[in-house]
């Protein structure tokens, strides 16, 4: 009987150290997520942030393509009238 109970003892005894081990591991695992949540969080801020930086920098360069599609524009008609009066002057 008191092998028996000794056995029951030693049993309970490997099971709360399990226990234990397991808690100690959930805690770590835990604990890490916690980390990689974080560091996740901080780049997508920071992605966020260059996103942000190159749609500014797309916006300036379709207002620089544009300011130069009208600059040619005009130039170019200001060199038709140019030519015209030539021709009339002839």
């Amino acid at each position: 009987m008191r092998k028996f109970l000794a056995e029951i003892e030693a049993k309970l005894h490997t099971l709360e150290e399990s226990k234990k081990s397991l808690i100690e591991e959930h805690e770590n695992v835990i604990k890490d997520l916690k980390e990689s949540k974080s560091e996740v969080s901080r780049q997508l801020k920071k992605n966020e942030e260059e996103v942000e930086s190159l749609t500014q920098k797309l916006r300036e360069e379709k207002k620089t393509r544009s300011d130069l599609s009208h600059a040619k524009d005009t130039l170019e008609q200001e060199k038709n009238r140019e030519i015209q009066e030539l021709r009339q002057t002839k």
